[in-house]
């Protein structure tokens, strides 16, 4: 004798079961999606702007999730003399031209980082520059590399 499939209501019972079983995958899957959301090229704004007048601004913001810190690395001329910066280098290395700054705890507002050259390098011609940050969800180092305008 074959065993009946009990049924409630309008469905199987196993359907039913699955049926939660989806849905709950469902809201796990969208909550954790977000409470967990990477950080990356959306969260962060940034770009390099050199000016005419042989200064440097780097310019960075961080919108949802900002790490607990960054390191912004420029790549300078080799052999380039710093007259000012602001806030202070972390690190400088003149024989490669190797520039950075270590921003500790960066929250929502704009972050301005500031250089200006001694001569007789006074041009920025090929700099380039990156961010450098742990992902506060993954735990993962991730680099972005900063866009120049005003060249």
């Amino acid at each position: 004798m074959a065993k009946k499939e009990r049924f409630n209501g309008i469905y199987p019972i196993s359907f039913r079961r699955a049926g939660s079983a989806f849905l709950i995958c469902l809201i796990l899957s969208i909550f954790t999606g977000l409470i967990a959301t990477p950080l990356h090229a959306a969260n962060m704004e940034g770009k390099i702007v050199v000016s005419k007048t042989g200064s440097l601004h780097v310019e960075l913001s961080f919108k949802d999730k900002a790490p607990k810190a960054a390191i912004v690395t420029l790549m300078l001329p080799k052999g380039a003399e710093i007259a000012e910066a602001s806030p202070a280098l972390s690190a400088f290395d003149k024989a490669t031209g190797e520039a950075r700054w270590l921003i500790k705890e960066p929250d929502h507002r704009p972050i301005k980082l500031k250089l200006s050259l001694r001569p007789p390098t006074l041009s920025f011609k090929g700099v380039e520059g990156s961010v450098t940050f742990l992902d506060p969800a993954t735990g993962k180092q991730e680099r972005m590399k900063l866009p120049v305008t005003g060249q």
